[in-house]
C-alpha cells in the first residue's frame, strides 16, 4: 500500500454522487474554440499534406 492509499483509504463520494457529479460534468462541458494555427502563429501553407506512408518512410503531396 503506497502513502496515498494509506491517506485516502475511505471514498469520499458515494458511488451515486459519483454518477451524479460525472453526468454534471459531461453536460457542463464545453468545447474550447480557438484557432491553432493562429495561436501557434502557423501558416496554412506551412502545412504537411497527406498521409504517412510507413512502408516509404515519407509523407506524399496532396492526397486527390
Amino acid at each position: 500500500m503506497n502513502a496515498f492509499e494509506k491517506v485516502h483509504q475511505q471514498p469520499s463520494l458515494t458511488h451515486k454522487e459519483q454518477k451524479k457529479f460525472s453526468s454534471m460534468l459531461i453536460k457542463k462541458h464545453e468545447r474550447e474554440s480557438i484557432d491553432i494555427l493562429q495561436k501557434y502563429e502557423i501558416d496554412c501553407n506551412e502545412l504537411l499534406k497527406g498521409g504517412h506512408c510507413p512502408a516509404y518512410l515519407a509523407i506524399p503531396g496532396e492526397i486527390i
